[in-house]
């Protein structure tokens, strides 16, 4: 039976199969003993990382980076976790970045300075949004 369930949930995983969907089943053999915690640990990263590249191709890396955090406590001491949650930060970080570049370039500075605002909301203390508000200040 493991291995039938094995090669469900790898089929599973291979198709374009919903988050949620998938999450369930998961759990489900996990509980009922047919998966080990290793194998539902990599598959429910892979589960994750496929998640988070849906989501910030249609919401951003903001949501993407939102829904990573929510991960399960069993998988965040996962490298690969660890890597795509550093990947989704740093993308959002970026996307911010570049937003607020933008606008200060054209002298937008007070909607510059609110951008970099909500970033350092989600993502206090970064160095380079902090840089980014001091280079406002300095121009004030």
């Amino acid at each position: 039976r493991s291995m039938i369930y094995e090669k469900i949930t790898v089929n599973l995983l291979n198709s374009d199969n919903d988050f949620n969907k998938l999450k369930l089943h998961l759990n489900r053999v996990y509980d009922e003993g047919y998966l080990s915690k290793e194998k539902w640990i990599n598959y429910t990263v892979f589960n994750y990382i496929r998640e988070a590249e849906k989501l910030a191709a249609t919401s951003g890396w903001l949501e993407a980076y939102e829904f990573v955090k929510m991960a399960p406590a069993d998988i965040k001491n996962q490298r690969k976790y660890i890597q795509l949650l550093d990947s989704c930060r740093g993308n959002y970080i970026v996307t911010i970045h570049n937003r607020f570049a933008d606008l200060f370039n054209s002298g937008q500075y007070q909607e510059a300075e609110q951008i970099l605002a909500e970033g350092l909301n989600v993502i206090p203390g970064d160095r380079t949004l902090n840089s980014d508000l001091q280079m406002i200040r300095n121009k004030k």
